[in-house]
């Protein structure tokens, strides 16, 4: 059983008594006065875990809903870095996406290029998880 698999287990049992209650809790071994820090501990860690995702080119397009975009700044040319949530709209072969972010806004973005200059995630990234995933 994984810790977010654990955890979840243990916050239905403590909200719905018909499941089990602390019977059937994964941390039922644990002293009670023990047992929610615990639990609370993991599901910090699962949450952690399940944050943005630097998605591979191939998995954009694939991707239901919204991706983050992130543009990185190169001096002289680009002074905005930053994230910003898009619907891809449309690939073309070798080409280009097409990313919209309103019904105004159509961006279009070589392929080329991307993990160079441009670069999609699953969520909102952390500037954390920003800085510990390098460019190409």
């Amino acid at each position: 059983m994984t810790i977010r698999e654990k955890a979840i287990q243990a916050i239905e049992n403590c909200l719905d008594p018909t499941k089990g209650g602390c019977a059937g809790c994964p941390y039922a071994k644990m002293p009670r006065d023990t047992c929610v820090f615990q639990q609370q501990e993991d599901a910090l860690e699962a949450l952690r875990q399940s944050g943005a995702q630097l998605l591979a080119l191939d998995d954009v397009p694939k991707r239901d809903g919204a991706v983050w975009i992130e543009f990185k700044v190169i001096s002289g040319v680009s002074d905005q870095a930053g994230t910003w949530a898009f619907f891809v709209a449309e690939q073309r072969p070798n080409f280009n996406f097409q990313l919209q972010r309103d019904l105004q806004s159509l961006t279009r973005l070589p392929i080329d290029t991307y993990g160079f200059y441009w670069r999609c995630w699953s969520g909102r990234p952390t500037e954390k998880q920003r800085e510990e995933n390098a460019w190409r």
